[in-house]
């Protein structure tokens, strides 16, 4: 038996059938009651109703563009929502109206089936006129500022969990924003954007503070941009837009000029590797780093995409539980939807993403408003388990400090067969290593259940250590001394017009010194040396 609940009034019909009141747009709902209800999502039945906040608020056309920002009810009906940890614990929902000039975000708590109103934020509230035309199609949630608590990102500006206004940018509307660790090394929440001005192009910023990393300006409006690791030979996740002048990095260095192989819609983790490949339509495909070109994974030819040129999926995410994503599609005669699973091995096995808060939400969030892909509250890609960016490290002055490279959930240092360490840090000394004697030292660290091992040959040399020589039959003896950073070679007696010359690998004199005092001891900046052969002529 179907259970019918009506909220507000059945009859009624609030369509704008005829200008009136200075409305001249049909069909828009300008007028009546609005609400919002709480349903049970296994049986759709309406738990709570309530009115919806803000309201319209206005009564005719002049008024409409006065609060919203035009006179025919598109910018009032611009709307957002979100799942949002505001306290750490327990999830609230955020319900947005507005984001093209006045924006209000109204967060709830869900408890004992009622609907708490938790706080309020208005940009048209003294003190947040900052705060109003910064938001975008999208938006993202997060604990930007490391307090446990989420933060919304706004767009171009970011409400704290508390309902107040923790920082806004300035730059205005845009479309797509994606936030993750781009990072390993850093940790923190970074976040890539376009905007729609025609002034700022795209940004790279910092999720906590608001400060731009990078910026590539542009006179047009900057309607797309992407996010994801698709190239191991550069540190971290790398981005683009549809005016970014390429491909680039974290640093904001150009990787690759050209964006023709890489789409700018949604992504996914597909193959086995951790690169990230890049959903379109109905395609998945993967970004050759080598040659710049692109291979196809997926072509589900009997599936249509969504929203026309955005061309995204129903849903692209990690729902079955493997770390890998699956992207669901509806057929082309809209009668059935279609879930594609990946059949390419990996080596590779992690706790579902679905368990952080981040990635989570940004599941929730997909299909609000203009669908934007998910994104993880860590690192994830290539740099995983590359801890040492040096295979052989010198430690002078009997010690040296060796760093994971970035945040683990565990570490196991070793040297010798013996555990010597447990942090991402550590610093090595005569304790743990022998002097002048090269060692290996392990690190095995696990990653979301995961263990990856690397390795780096290190060598402790004191504060005035014998550098091997193998010329004049043994005779020269070269010390590093600390004090003043310098190479000092001692010669026998029995030579008393010495020349020394370095020379690199390669065949050129690096500096060349003589002595003819009788001193018998040569010494030679450290800074000037890189790898070389002493060569002593007398």
């Amino acid at each position: 038996m179907v259970q019918v609940t009506f909220i507000g009034d059945a009859s009624a019909d609030y369509r704008t059938l005829t200008p009136a009141n200075g409305y001249t747009r049909i069909g828009m709902i300008l007028a009546g009651p609005e609400y919002l209800t709480v349903f049970n999502g296994q049986t759709g039945a309406a738990m709570k109703t309530i009115d919806y906040k803000p309201a319209r608020g206005a009564t005719n056309a002049t008024e409409m563009k006065s609060m919203w920002g035009d006179d025919y009810g598109n910018r009032v009906d611009r709307f957002l929502a979100c799942i949002a940890y505001l306290d750490g614990i327990h999830p609230s929902v955020v319900m947005c109206r507005g984001y093209y000039t006045r924006s209000v975000l109204v967060a709830y708590d869900w408890q004992n089936g009622e609907l708490t109103e938790k706080w309020n934020f208005d940009s048209k509230d003294y003190g947040n006129s900052g705060y109003a035309g910064q938001g975008y199609h999208s938006l993202r949630v997060g604990d930007v500022d490391g307090d446990g608590k989420d933060e919304i990102v706004y767009g171009s500006c970011t409400i704290d969990d508390n309902g107040k206004g923790l920082y806004t940018t300035g730059l205005g509307h845009g479309d797509a924003l994606h936030m993750t660790v781009f990072d390993p090394a850093d940790g923190g929440l970074q976040l890539w954007s376009c905007h729609e001005n025609k002034v700022d192009g795209s940004t790279f910023r910092d999720t906590k503070t608001g400060n731009i990393i990078f910026q590539v300006k542009s006179t047009d409006d900057v309607g797309r941009c992407m996010a994801a690791d698709i190239d191991p030979n550069h540190k971290g996740v790398e981005m683009w837009s549809s005016r970014s002048g390429g491909i680039r990095n974290i640093k904001g260095e150009v990787v690759n000029s050209s964006t023709g192989s890489v789409s700018s819609n949604m992504a996914a983790w597909w193959d086995g590797d951790l690169l990230r490949e890049l959903e379109d339509g109905v395609g998945v495909t993967k970004y050759n780093y080598s040659t710049g070109g692109k291979t196809t994974l997926l072509n589900a030819s009997e599936c249509s995409s969504n929203n026309s040129t955005k061309a995204t999926p129903c849903l692209a995410a990690d729902i079955l539980g493997d770390w890998r994503e699956e992207v669901l599609l509806r057929t082309l005669d809209n009668k059935a939807l279609r879930l594609y699973v990946s059949t390419e091995e990996t080596n590779y096995r992690f706790h579902t993403f679905l368990e952080d808060p981040v990635y989570r939400i940004s599941v929730a969030t997909q299909n609000v408003a203009y669908n934007q892909p998910t994104q993880p509250g860590f690192y994830f890609g290539a740099d995983l388990g590359k801890c040492f960016t040096e295979k052989t490290i010198v430690g002078k002055e009997n010690a040296v400090t060796l760093d994971a490279g970035m945040n683990y959930d565990s570490y196991q240092w070793m040297a010798n067969g013996k555990v010597i360490g447990s942090s991402r840090t550590i610093n090595l000394t005569a304790n743990e290593l022998p002097l002048n004697t090269q060692t290996t030292v392990t690190l095995d660290v696990t990653f979301r259940g995961f263990k990856f091992e690397d390795s780096a040959d290190v060598t402790l040399t004191s504060s005035s250590t014998a550098i091997e020589t193998n010329q004049l039959n043994n005779q020269v003896k070269a010390f590093y001394c600390s004090p003043d950073k310098s190479i000092q070679i001692e010669f026998p007696d029995s030579y008393s017009d010495i020349e020394v010359s370095l020379i690199s690998i390669e065949g050129k004199v690096i500096c060349k010194q003589r002595e003819t005092s009788g001193s018998k001891a040569i010494k030679i900046p450290a800074s000037s040396i890189a790898k070389g052969c002493l060569y002593g002529t007398y």
